[in-house]
């Protein structure tokens, strides 16, 4: 792989507002173009964030500590991984890890949606939905994490593998790789206020996905039907290709975006998808 792959830079949050609905996240209309402009021109060069995080204006103080331990958690995981270290050293970690977990254990939730409304609103659900997710949740210690944005009408999403994520010698693993195609191709649906869940993801490996350099993935609209969206996308790194993939995404019923500590009045049954009984309520209701 080559070694002129940019290192990740930072990239600035644009301050937003705490978002409770799905940010309608498709192009503006030709009619909107001259009043848009300027905001348009802005937003196009670092894009706006898909999911509804928290304002980063205004971060909680808990949200701001969250952040803080899994970045020291993933220092910890980095430093674990193949280590050689002597076993004393390693019995020290041991004793400082099982305290840490006796501190967090009376107060871990049964689910990550545990005092939300679940993925209700889809990319503009909850923030703590997103704040934990295991791959975007920058409050999530397996997350790497990966940030993705609206730029035009595609979703682009950066992120950068550790020595924590390697497969392959000097490569990140590939279900890594699948994982972050799959966040990127449902922000995709969502740009386009088209949202679902996954029903088939296909990816090709075209290159060895290289450690500690940015990489870059990206995920677009090929075309819609009734209950399903075929978005596609690739990975690059330096502008070289390193995989591509294909994937459906299938509308849902409601209820499966309920948290499974507020289950629905009406369970699932064994009917089949296209059954009218368990279609959304409505068709253009966006459900990620």
């Amino acid at each position: 792989m080559h070694a002129q792959c940019a290192r990740r830079p930072r990239i600035a949050r644009a301050p937003e507002s705490r978002i409770r609905g799905l940010v309608d996240l498709r192009p503006d209309s030709p009619d909107d173009s001259a009043g848009n402009a300027a905001g348009d021109s802005a937003h196009n060069a670092a894009g706006v964030l898909v999911h509804g995080f928290h304002d980063p204006a205004a971060l909680p103080a808990q949200v701001e500590a969250s952040r803080r331990a899994a970045d020291a958690a993933r220092r910890v995981v980095d430093g674990l991984v193949a280590t050689r270290v002597d076993a004393g050293v390693l019995d020290r970690v041991t004793a400082s890890l099982a305290e840490a977990a006796a501190l967090l254990e009376p107060h871990r939730p049964p689910s990550r949606y545990s005092q939300t409304p679940g993925l209700h609103g889809g990319a503009g659900a909850d923030p703590h939905v997103w704040e934990s997710h295991p791959f975007i949740g920058p409050s999530h210690p397996l997350a790497p994490p990966f940030e993705i944005r609206r730029i035009g009408d595609r979703a682009v999403g950066t992120v950068t593998f550790r020595t924590a994520h390697e497969g392959p010698p000097g490569a990140a693993h590939g279900g890594f790789v699948a994982a972050m195609f799959d966040m990127v191709l449902g922000a995709a649906t969502a740009v386009v206020a088209m949202p679902g869940l996954t029903g088939t993801l296909t990816v090709r490996y075209r290159r060895p996905t290289p450690l500690d350099r940015e990489v870059r993935y990206e995920g677009w609209l090929e075309r819609a039907e009734a209950r399903k969206v075929l978005v596609a996308g690739r990975s690059t790194c330096d502008g070289e290709v390193l995989a591509e993939a294909e994937a459906v995404f299938v509308r849902v019923a409601p209820h499966r975006y309920d948290p499974p500590d507020d289950p629905p009045d009406d369970p699932p049954d064994d009917r089949p998808a296209d059954r009218p009984a368990d279609r959304p309520d409505d068709p253009h209701r966006p459900v990620v």
